[in-house]
């Protein structure tokens, strides 16, 4: 989970020392009030933009997984920004980074066989079978006398990636439809004689949670000093509606 909190301080906020030996405690309340979610807002839009800045997620699926909860107690006014890990798993690369397989052209295509002569098959190395045609496959959108060697997938914007089959030791890099139709992108463990095949692993990118917690680090000063500067112009304002 990755929580930032907004929250009044009057004794932090130096600059306003002098004013608020005029302003009574209702009337700093509702200037903080007023503060503190002026801030939030702020905070929670840029916190969107910064992570949409970087990598490719639409702005809506980002806002469904964040969420601000702004201040309503005067006498304590403290704005939440919350970005939810529990029940929340990060992004797989298929639907959401637009992964891809990489096509190549098969090693035996159609026609290199005549269809019902017995000759040597890559299906079983050492074996004579009868030739198996290469029909593609049409749920990745591979065409017939084609087969994928890994996908790519650009998760950071401007950038693409490719993981192919082989690409470390013993790991197979794969695109696979699942049951629900959703295309995804995963790796297995794959033995030395390739046939001892270990678990499916999906594979998924950064989630909300992680880059906004990372975001907001980076942007804590800026954000304290909007408070300090919003809460200064809130406190003149309601001076100068007393006057």
């Amino acid at each position: 989970m990755g929580i930032f909190s907004i929250v009044v301080s009057p004794g932090k906020l130096t600059d306003l020392a002098d004013k608020l030996k005029h302003v009574n405690a209702e009337t700093l309340g509702v200037a903080s009030l007023r503060a503190v979610n002026a801030v939030a807002t702020r905070a929670y839009d840029k916190g969107v933009e910064s992570i949409v800045s970087g990598i490719n997620l639409a702005p809506e699926y980002v806002k469904e997984r964040m969420s601000l909860q702004e201040a309503t107690d005067p006498n304590a006014p403290a704005a939440r920004i919350v970005a939810m890990r529990k029940g929340d798993r990060p992004p797989t690369l298929g639907p959401s980074f637009g992964a891809q397989p990489i096509v190549v052209p098969d090693k035996y295509p159609n026609g290199s066989f005549v269809a019902w002569r017995m000759s040597a098959n890559p299906r079983k190395p050492g074996s004579l079978l009868p030739w198996k045609p290469r029909i593609g496959n049409a749920a990745l959108g591979v065409p017939a006398g084609m087969k994928t060697r890994g996908f790519s997938v650009s998760v950071v914007k401007g950038k693409i990636e490719s993981f192919y089959k082989s690409a470390s030791g013993n790991h197979v890099s794969f695109l696979f439809r699942a049951k629900n139709g959703m295309l995804l992108s995963a790796t297995r463990l794959v033995g030395a004689d390739s046939h001892a095949k270990g678990a499916i692993q999906v594979l998924r990118g950064p989630a909300v949670w992680q880059m906004f917690r990372t975001n907001v680090s980076y942007a804590y000063t800026t954000i304290a000093n909007d408070l300090e500067k919003t809460l200064s112009d809130e406190v003149n304002r309601e001076m100068v509606r007393l006057l």
